[in-house]
C-alpha cells in the first residue's frame, strides 16, 4: 500500500519487521511530512520509508 502511494522503501524485509515491532498507526505520523497530497496521502518524490523510520528513532531516542 505505501508502495503504491509513492513511497520507497529499499528494504522491504525489514520494512515489515519495523512495522511489527513499531507499528504502522505510530510510524504513520512520521510519514505525513513526505505527503504530497493529504486527501490520497500520495507522497512527495524521493520520500523514503528509512526516512520517515530514522525520524522515528530520532526522536524516541531522545
Amino acid at each position: 500500500m505505501l508502495k503504491e502511494r509513492g513511497l520507497i522503501i529499499n528494504d522491504e524485509k525489514q520494512a515489515l519487521e519495523q512495522l511489527r515491532i513499531i507499528s504502522y498507526f505510530r510510524l504513520a505520523s512520521y510519514m505525513r511530512p513526505m505527503e504530497q497530497d493529504k486527501g490520497n496521502h500520495t507522497f512527495k518524490p524521493n520520500s523514503t520509508f528509512e526516512n520517515a523510520l530514522d525520524l522515528y528513532y530520532f526522536e524516541t531516542l531522545q
